[in-house]
């Protein structure tokens, strides 16, 4: 990693924790120069002290498709949901995107530079719909995000 390189891309409070999304170049060896890119949660421990837990991340640098769309990733389970990632606007104005698990609960996040985060201290029900949604408020595109383990 080239701690010259690191950037705090957006910061999202979720009391006791808070939600970072970072990029930073690292040596790929023969690949060279590599962008990372991580979601990660951290809470203070006992003594205070900010301890950090990725969420998920990894080298390549934003996925460009030409059309709206998010490149989320999380992790969920009995100690709840976590999520973040780079939302490609394509000139759609993308402002803000929601998540709405199979029971109904509805998390949303403003994209700013380019990222959501989401976070819950409450479980939730896989598969969820994701939508993205411009400044008026329109729905631009839908689609699904998780996986269901069985």
């Amino acid at each position: 990693m080239r701690p010259d390189t690191v950037r705090f891309v957006k910061q999202q409070d979720a009391p006791p924790h808070q939600m970072w999304f970072v990029t930073c170049d690292a040596d790929g060896g023969s690949r060279g120069l590599e962008q990372w890119q991580w979601t990660v949660v951290v809470s203070p421990d006992e003594a205070g002290r900010w301890n950090g837990h990725g969420v998920s991340g990894g080298s390549g640098g934003p996925l460009l498709r030409g059309r709206p769309w998010a490149n989320l990733g999380g992790n969920w389970g009995r100690d709840g949901f976590r999520a973040g990632g780079t939302v490609e606007d394509a000139g759609a104005g993308i402002a803000r995107v929601r998540l709405t698990d199979v029971e109904g609960r509805a998390f949303e996040d403003t994209v700013e530079n380019g990222v959501v985060l989401f976070s819950s201290d409450e479980p939730v029900a896989m598969r969820m719909r994701l939508e993205l949604i411009d400044s008026d408020g329109r729905v631009v595109d839908t689609d699904e995000w998780g996986f269901v383990e069985e």
